[in-house]
């Protein structure tokens, strides 16, 4: 039967679960080895701490069959050796790896400025050898492993890995030969029934929230260039060196205006009249827009 636990002031609290400290022994046949993911480690005394704890104990034991000993100088002494062999158990010790060799999700789980960068996220972008796909907003992982990840500096050596660092603000700080970009919308089809879902979005990650005052443009603004997005998913469908945000963005800063020019010399140069009455090239971007309506 396990004893009740204590909490503060002495008080018993009834035992939740039956998660308990595992002992180094146990650990040992999950130990890390290289490939796997490093989950921590787990203090084991050397072999000179160990010699003191079993020195210590076989005391204890000779005072325990000792009858003859003033009881309290017996108890004052057995709380000496107890102190002593946990002093030995938590300075002398040297780390045991520890790292489940399977395949299974696992979660981090740990409070603001609890060390899950230094203790768990470090020791696996240094060591670990398979592919990492990091979400890194503030940038620090990127600035701190990502030559160690690839091809070393003089501080340290690398993994020869090919390290990519989306950051289009830079606040990695990394040096500019590992900053890539990729085309979201690549792999948006006008087939596809998540679109609409998909092109917000993006919509909502390019537009940078502001004054909670001025909601009411921010949301606009998401939803102009959403639909700026489905409009040129549909339009370069069959042009894929322009369904890209580049030309999201050319077209949200100069409207339609290479293609109202190019439209309107055909008609010119197919009736032979210039044409003078022209929309605006955003005018002209909202009508070519309402062609895909539906």
């Amino acid at each position: 039967m396990t004893a009740p636990l204590r909490g503060r002031n002495n008080k018993s609290i009834s035992e939740a679960a039956t998660a308990k400290w595992a002992e180094a022994d146990l650990v040992s046949a999950h130990s890390y080895v290289d490939g796997q993911i490093w989950l921590g480690t787990i203090p084991q005394p050397t072999d000179e701490a160990n010699a003191l704890i079993e020195d210590i104990r076989a005391f204890v034991d000779r005072l325990n069959e000792t009858e003859t000993l003033n009881p309290a100088w017996r108890d004052a002494r057995l709380r000496e050796a107890e102190v002593y062999c946990e002093k030995l158990e938590r300075t002398g010790y040297q780390p045991i790896g520890v790292g489940p060799n399977e395949d299974r999700h696992g979660v981090l789980l740990a409070a603001t400025r609890s060390g899950k960068l230094t203790s768990i996220l470090a020791q696996n972008l240094m060591n670990y050898a398979g592919s990492v796909l990091a979400s890194d907003s503030k940038g620090e992982l990127a600035r701190l492993f990502a030559n160690r990840r690839g091809h070393g500096s003089e501080h340290c050596d690398g993994l020869g890995q090919q390290v990519h660092v989306i950051d289009p603000y830079r606040v990695s700080s990394v040096s500019e030969d590992l900053y890539a970009g990729f085309n979201p919308l690549q792999d948006l089809h006008p087939d596809d029934p998540l679109l609409i879902e998909k092109a917000a979005s993006i919509a909502d990650m390019l537009i940078i929230r502001g004054d909670p005052k001025n909601v009411h443009f921010d949301d606009n603004a998401r939803i102009f260039v959403k639909a700026v997005i489905l409009f040129v998913v549909y339009e370069y469908q069959d042009l894929p060196q322009y369904k890209n945000l580049l030309t999201v963005r050319d077209l949200i800063v100069n409207g339609a205006r290479a293609q109202m020019e190019a439209d309107f010399a055909a008609r010119e140069a197919a009736t032979g009249e210039t044409i003078t009455d022209r929309p605006s090239a955003f005018m002209y971007l909202l009508d070519l827009m309402k062609e895909y309506q539906e």
